[in-house]
């Protein structure tokens, strides 16, 4: 420090150093600045940051433009008040981070483009995992072992995506027996998942059918 810096802002804390019991130096506009101009740093001494307030401002600008202008070359405008995370077509995932377009997202009328958070196909995943245990990938290999229809009926018109068909499962053990489509879903259900339930109406339709 200078003898007008000293007589200025006090003597330097450290040896070598531009910073004083009240002011610091910036080290980007070289200004000196009272404590309450930079951020808190608990890493440093004392803690406050090397840059000032306004310098990290214009840094954190920049920085947050070249960001945008990355996104933007790929997915088209960003939503201001999206944080970076939605433009007009498309929005990253919070989950799995992938950019997707708007109909991979199911809505949410409490958000920026009142669409939720995370994809379809995350949401997906996480109520497999919390109701039955499962992964989404679990799912689709259950849905290529039935041939992409349901496990009774095999009707693959049953549904145009992963979310159609129902997982069934056994009340008392939990174990995840197959993909049904609502028809067959709403027959066990309706039956009880009992066997000798099953059966008499079978023999109830095939006597109806003599």
């Amino acid at each position: 420090m200078t003898p007008e810096e000293i007589s200025l802002y006090g003597d330097p804390l450290f040896r070598k150093s531009k910073t004083t019991a009240t002011h610091r130096h910036c080290n980007k506009c070289h200004a000196w600045k009272e404590y309450s101009e930079y951020h808190k740093d608990k890493n440093r001494d004392p803690q406050i940051t090397h840059m000032c307030k306004g310098c990290e401002s214009v840094r954190r600008e920049k920085k947050r433009r070249k960001r945008y202008a990355k996104i933007e070359a790929k997915y088209g405008r960003v939503i201001p008040a999206s944080n970076g995370v939605s433009t007009e077509t498309h929005k990253r995932c919070s989950k799995c981070g992938q950019w997707k377009k708007h109909r991979h997202f199911g809505i949410n009328n409490a958000s920026v483009l009142g669409l939720t958070f995370a994809c379809k196909r995350c949401n997906h995943d996480t109520d497999l995992q919390s109701r039955y245990g499962i992964s989404i990938d679990d799912y689709l290999c259950l849905l290529e072992k039935q041939d992409g229809g349901c496990a009774i009926c095999g009707d693959a018109a049953a549904h145009s995506n992963t979310e159609k068909l129902f997982v069934d499962h056994d009340h008392k053990t939990g174990k995840v027996r197959g993909l049904l489509c609502h028809r067959c879903n709403s027959m066990l259900g309706y039956s009880k998942d009992s066997v000798a339930n099953l059966r008499l109406g079978i023999q109830y339709l095939e006597r109806g059918s003599k």
